[in-house]
């Protein structure tokens, strides 16, 4: 759980870049591109963002951390984590028809978070 809630803070604590909206916004391609200056960084307890795409209209946030940073973890609660704290930032990505998944990456083993295609609720 302290590891979800770092992961949420520290992309709550990111800049989102201002981009050129055509007629429906902002693309996931465009969200990538805008967000490729993120990648690299590292947050508390050695998690990083190894990696941020596009696939058609889903964004894809890649993480990694140190051996065994999802211990105790899933790929909904990691996902959750993510998609919480970009929310603060974005309350509106998904009201554009986007989607997003998280990745996260252990040594070799690499998990696909679940297609989000809204903010997870506000935790009490």
């Amino acid at each position: 759980m302290l590891k979800t809630m770092m992961i949420a803070a520290a992309v709550a604590l990111a800049p989102m870049p201002v981009l050129a909206q055509g007629q429906g916004g902002p693309t996931a391609a465009q969200f990538a591109q805008a967000l490729q200056t993120e990648v690299g960084k590292e947050f508390d307890g050695g998690i990083r963002i190894v990696g941020i795409e596009a696939e058609g209209n889903t964004l894809i946030f890649k993480m990694s951390g140190p051996a065994g940073w999802r211990e105790g973890e899933t790929p909904e609660s990691l996902s959750d984590a993510l998609v919480g704290g970009f929310c603060k930032e974005a309350p509106d990505f998904f009201d554009r028809g986007l989607t997003m998944r998280v990745h996260s990456i252990d040594g070799p083993s690499e998990w696909r978070g679940p297609l989000v295609r809204s903010c997870p609720p506000p935790e009490d």
